[in-house]
C-alpha cells in the first residue's frame, strides 16, 4: 500500500469516527426539546442511570467531533486546491450552501453545511499564506471565540426567565414536534428555530473557520501522511494536549456535578470549559487515531469507519432524515430517554456502515457526493 493510499485511509477513517460522534451529539435534538432548553440556557434533567452517560458525553463527546470535521475540511480545501482552480470551489461550496439551506430550512435545525460553505469561501485569501501565519490566525480566530463565549456567563446573569414562562414554552415546543401538520411545523419552524440559528451565523463562523485554518495548516505542513518525523511530533502533541484536557475535564466535572452558581451561570460556564476542552480533546482524538491506523492490531477494528467517511455528506444528511423519519413514524418524540436515543443513534449508524459498504463495492462515491459532483463538473 503506498504512502497516498495510507494518507487518504486515514482521513477516511477519522471522518467517519468523526460522523459517529456529531451523530451522538446530535441525537438528542432529533427526539427531545434540546433546543428550547439550550435556548433558556438550562440543562436537561436526568434520571441517575443516566447522568453518567450525559455526563461522560458532555466531557468527551459534545463539541469534540465537529472540530474534527472542519480540520477535515481545511485539508481537504488545500488537497483540492492543490488539483483545481478557485473557480471549482466556489462552484462546490454555492452547491454546498444550496444543500445546507435545504436542510435547515426543510428538515433540521442543526445543519452545518450552510455555516462550512460559507466559511469555505472565506478560506480562500487564507490558502497563500505561510503556514506559520496559517496558524496564527487560527489561533486568532479560536481566541475570540472563546473570549466571546467567555463573556457570556457574565451576560446571562442578566436574563432570567420565569419557570412558568418556560415551561409553557417547552410544552408548546414539544406538541409542534409530536403532533402538528407539516405545514404548521414548517412556519414555526422557520420563526422559533432558523431565524435565530442564522443570526448566531456570524459568531458560529469563528470557531469553524479557526479550525479550517488548523486543517489548511496541517495539509501545508503534509501532517496527514505517515512519516517517522510525523509520528514523533503527533506523541509530543498528545501528551501536551493530554496535560490541558485533564485540568479542563476535570474543572468541568466539577461544574456538572456540583452546584456551584445558579443554573443559568453554572450552563454558561460547563458550555464554555466543553468548548475549550473541545480543542484539545478534538487534537488527542485525531493524532490517536492517526497513531493507531499506522498498527495493524489498531487498524482492523478502525477500518468499517472507512466507508461512512467516504460517504460523509451522504451520510451526515440521512442521519437527520433517518432519526426524524423513524421518530416521527412511531411517535416516539419526547418520549425517549437519554440512553435509548443513544441505542438509536448505535443501531443506525451501525446500518449506515453496512449500507456504505455494500454502495461503495458497487460506486467509487456516496450518492450525494456523486450528485454534488455532477452539479459542479469537478
Amino acid at each position: 500500500m503506498t504512502n497516498n493510499q495510507n494518507r487518504i485511509l486515514q482521513l477516511d477513517i477519522i471522518r467517519g469516527v468523526a460522523l459517529l460522534g456529531i451523530f451522538l451529539v446530535n441525537m438528542p435534538s432529533f427526539h427531545s426539546p434540546q433546543f428550547m432548553y439550550s435556548f433558556f440556557g438550562l440543562s436537561q434533567s436526568y434520571t441517575e442511570f443516566e447522568k453518567g452517560l450525559a455526563i461522560f458525553q458532555k466531557l468527551f463527546i459534545e463539541m469534540k467531533f465537529y472540530p474534527i470535521f472542519s480540520f477535515l475540511f481545511g485539508i481537504s480545501f488545500y488537497l483540492f486546491l492543490s488539483k483545481y482552480p478557485v473557480f471549482f470551489f466556489i462552484k462546490r461550496m454555492i452547491v454546498l450552501l444550496l444543500i445546507g439551506f435545504s436542510h435547515l430550512l426543510f428538515l433540521w435545525y442543526g445543519d452545518i453545511l450552510h455555516a462550512y460553505a460559507l466559511t469555505g469561501i472565506m478560506l480562500i485569501p487564507f490558502y497563500r499564506l505561510k503556514p506559520k501565519q496559517i496558524l496564527i490566525w487560527s489561533i486568532i480566530f479560536l481566541f475570540i471565540y472563546h473570549l466571546i463565549l467567555l463573556s457570556t456567563i457574565f451576560s446571562s446573569i442578566k436574563f432570567v426567565y420565569d419557570e412558568g414562562f418556560i415551561n409553557e414554552n417547552i410544552k408548546a415546543y414539544v406538541t409542534l414536534y409530536q403532533s402538528d401538520s407539516y405545514f404548521h411545523w414548517f412556519f414555526s419552524h422557520i420563526q422559533i428555530e432558523v431565524i435565530p440559528i442564522l443570526f448566531q451565523l456570524p459568531l458560529s463562523i469563528f470557531p469553524i473557520l479557526g479550525f479550517f485554518l488548523l486543517g489548511l495548516y496541517a495539509g501545508k505542513k503534509n501532517l496527514y501522511s505517515i512519516s517517522l518525523q510525523n509520528k514523533r511530533l503527533i506523541k509530543k502533541v498528545i501528551v501536551w494536549c493530554s496535560f490541558i484536557s485533564l485540568l479542563l475535564v476535570v474543572t468541568n466535572f466539577i461544574f456538572l456535578t456540583y452546584d456551584i452558581f445558579t443554573s443559568s451561570i453554572q450552563h454558561s460556564i460547563s458550555q464554555f470549559v466543553t468548548s475549550l476542552s473541545g480543542v484539545s480533546l478534538s487534537i488527542i482524538y485525531m493524532c490517536t487515531i492517526y497513531l493507531w491506523v499506522t498498527k495493524e492490531k489498531w487498524k482492523k477494528g478502525l477500518l468499517p469507519f472507512q466507508y461512512v467517511g467516504r460517504m460523509s455528506l451522504t451520510n451526515y444528511l440521512f442521519q437527520s432524515f433517518i432519526s426524524i423519519g423513524v421518530i416521527r413514524i412511531f411517535d416516539l418524540y419526547g418520549k425517549l430517554n437519554l440512553i435509548e436515543g443513544t441505542l438509536l443513534c448505535v443501531l443506525i449508524f451501525a446500518l449506515q456502515t453496512i449500507v456504505s459498504y455494500i454502495w461503495l463495492l458497487k460506486f467509487k462515491k456516496g450518492p450525494i457526493e456523486w450528485l454534488w459532483r455532477k452539479i459542479t463538473k469537478t
